[in-house]
């Protein structure tokens, strides 16, 4: 007997819709995306795994990319197209995944297993009538604790683990996601230089390192709770090119108390030295991880990866990606440039301590406030696109 079995274009198209439908429902609006980058199915598979646990071998991402890429011609160019035959224990893991009657199948399962119970519990009480009560009393008492416990799982999991693609940029669509403000500007937000898959922040005045007298602040700064003890978080931006003392894009680990002078901040950034003569060279772009205490910055570390004055064959990347490994208050940084496929690089391969549990994650453009001397920067005001950012625990694959 055939282990595969070969999908008709109809039966393809209809397949994909389902799990699309299905993953847009358990994940909060996501979409799944046809692209021949494999690791772009993995937050489907897990979701898949979630419903049905026991098909991890049954789910690879070779096959989920081939049933949304080289099998869909609306994607896939005719010359990479494959042959649409897929494994039976694939075929069948989906379908348990996307079956709309699962959830009333279970509870028409529990419903027969109730009414068994009465009925067990009609004869037990002709032999050992106490017996069976207080193992019914034991019983009720158990299914509302299993069902507390249940939200509290699924409670810190839409903390430890989640993606934003940003495919609603309105206020309405991202407070909706989990996502809050601190000082909102309706009129620079509103500035979105894409419809959706894109969030546009700019280089606006203000800063949380800041000096005595100075308010901390960051216009449009949007941030969301966070809960893992061991997790990998990925931020991907594109199209930043700061050339002016300090405009920045910025990702920030925060306390959950006075989060503002509690935090860890990692930014893209351009910077030159202050009160002397400078060369090219010293136009540097590049990373910067500063350790907020209670106001104080008790850590601060740079990091160059390019020089803009210079249009040699190297120039300066268009799109940056971050990766935050983060583990008993340590955190490992790491950086690619470009394309999705590129490997991931260390900076200085320091090993960066924070006196505090992560309580929120937050994302921010700016420029600071003054500079050594207390002059007001005024840098220009220039865009970032932020592309996506996404929390996994440490145990699945990053």
């Amino acid at each position: 007997m055939s282990r595969t079995t070969r999908l008709s274009p109809n039966e393809l198209a209809e397949l994909r819709t389902k799990v699309r439908n299905k993953y847009s429902a358990s994940s909060g609006s996501r979409e799944v995306r046809g692209t021949s980058y494999k690791e772009g199915y993995e937050e489907l598979r897990l979701d898949i795994l979630h419903v049905v646990p026991d098909a991890g071998g049954s789910l690879g991402l070779d096959r989920l990319r081939k049933l949304f890429y080289y099998t869909d011609p609306s994607v896939c160019p005719p010359s990479q197209m494959k042959h649409p035959s897929f494994g039976k224990d694939f075929l069948e893991a989906l379908r348990r995944y996307i079956a709309e009657d699962s959830l009333n199948g279970q509870l028409e399962e529990g419903h027969v297993a109730n009414e068994n119970l009465e009925v067990g519990g009609r004869l037990l009480r002709k032999k050992t009538g106490f017996r069976f009560y207080r193992k019914f009393l034991l019983l009720l008492l158990l299914i509302p604790i299993g069902i507390l416990i249940s939200l509290f799982l699924k409670d810190n999991e839409l903390y430890e683990r989640w993606r934003e693609d940003f495919g609603d940029n309105s206020k309405a669509g991202l407070e909706k996601a989990g996502w809050q403000f601190w000082d909102f500007d309706s009129v620079y937000f509103a500035r979105q230089l894409a419809d959706t898959g894109y969030l546009t922040l700019y280089t606006l005045k203000g800063d949380f390192w800041v000096k005595p007298g100075e308010e901390p602040y960051i216009t449009n700064f949007l941030y969301r709770r966070l809960d893992c003890e061991c997790c990998v978080i990925t931020f991907k931006f594109k199209q930043f090119y700061p050339s002016q003392i300090y405009q920045q894009a910025a990702i920030l680990l925060m306390d959950k108390v006075n989060p503002k002078k509690n935090n860890l901040r990692i930014g893209f950034t351009y910077w030159e030295p202050e009160n002397r003569d400078i060369d090219e060279i010293d136009k540097v772009r590049g990373f910067q991880v500063a350790i907020q205490k209670n106001g104080e910055i008790i850590f601060f570390d740079n990091s160059d990866l390019c020089f803009p004055a210079f249009k040699a064959s190297t120039p300066c990347p268009d799109t940056i990606h971050f990766r935050l490994m983060l583990k008993n208050q340590q955190m490992e940084f790491q950086f690619k440039e470009n394309e999705d496929w590129q490997g991931f690089k260390e900076t200085t391969g320091t090993i960066y301590s924070y006196p505090f549990k992560p309580y929120y994650l937050g994302i921010g453009a700016f420029q600071g406030q003054t500079d050594m001397k207390g002059k007001p920067l005024n840098a220009d005001t220039i865009p970032v696109l932020i592309d996506f950012i996404k929390v996994a625990p440490c145990t699945t694959s990053n």
